[in-house]
């Protein structure tokens, strides 16, 4: 076992993608199945289930993965201390994320976070199914996860959610888009505008899901243009291919895209969830400065 066969594991778990996490480590795609397979045959285990179209961790690979980051994590930080020409230490916070527009609504308390906490580092991770970067947290592997969730909750757990803002639905298009104009649109004018981009279920959580459902229900099939992620229907949206729904956080702007409000839709309930105890001070610092920037 070596830390470039847990670099490889890791980043895999992180993207379920064996070319993106060759990309992001600059080798080869065999590379990083050869060293995975070596690290697996060690352990005497399969860690990551593959097929010919998706990629997934095993129930093992689930449990592995937050001891495999905390094995690298050491290393770098043994690295960093013998090291002579070594850099101040740094402090993760690492933040999940499902992508899409959401994610544009942590800058503003990033930015603040860093400018009263110059040694803490973000690290944001995510194009994970929510069952993965729900262990990841759990694990330890993050310290939040962005979340959406429908205000009526979900049963306690081993993490806590904590509400943000209550986000409308809206409806993401280009603005040249025949609905831009509009200072809101019902469900049923979304029928005959054009394409709308909706993602994988299995990327999107249960409350966007839920919404993309309510207006596939008044939409003409071959006007459907199914995405992989919430990132690529938001690209199509912005480019004036299709158009998407999803909840709208406050104050979150996308360059060249618009937000017109859907109405009798239901609003999802925009937060953070971690996990439940004693947190580190940045990550309820991190909570406090992006309720701040959004409410």
């Amino acid at each position: 076992m070596n830390t470039f066969q847990l670099a490889c594991f890791v980043e895999v778990a992180a993207t379920l993608s064996f070319s993106t996490a060759a990309r992001n480590l600059g080798v080869s795609q065999p590379a990083v199945s050869h060293n995975i397979k070596a690290l697996e045959d060690e352990l005497g285990c399969a860690l990551v289930s593959r097929s010919t179209r998706t990629v997934s961790l095993t129930e093992e690979g689930l449990q592995y993965l937050s001891y495999a980051q905390d094995m690298l994590d050491l290393a770098e930080r043994g690295r960093r201390l013998v090291s002579h020409d070594r850099e101040p230490a740094k402090v993760s916070l690492r933040i999940g994320t499902h992508g899409g527009i959401e994610s544009l609504a942590i800058a503003p308390a990033l930015r603040r976070l860093h400018e009263a906490e110059p040694d803490v580092m973000p690290d944001i991770r995510g194009n994970a199914p929510h069952s993965a970067l729900i262990n990841m947290l759990e694990s330890g592997t993050l310290d939040v996860l962005l979340e959406y969730r429908s205000p009526q909750g979900a049963p306690a757990g081993a993490t806590v959610f904590r509400r943000i803002v209550d986000a409308p639905a809206a409806c993401f298009c280009s603005p040249e888009h025949p609905l831009a104009s509009r200072e809101r649109v019902s469900v049923e004018e979304l029928r005959g505008v054009g394409r709308i981009a909706v993602f994988n279920p299995h990327m999107a959580l249960a409350a966007i899901d839920a919404l993309q459902r309510a207006v596939l229900e008044h939409v003409d099939t071959a006007d459907v243009l199914l995405c992989m992620s919430p990132e690529s229907a938001i690209a199509m949206a912005a480019s004036g291919i299709a158009y998407a729904v999803m909840p709208s956080v406050p104050r979150v702007n996308a360059c060249g895209i618009r937000a017109v409000p859907v109405d009798s839709l239901p609003k999802t309930t925009f937060g953070l969830r971690m996990r439940r105890g004693k947190r580190a001070p940045y990550v309820d610092a991190f909570f406090r400065l992006l309720s701040e920037s959004v409410a």
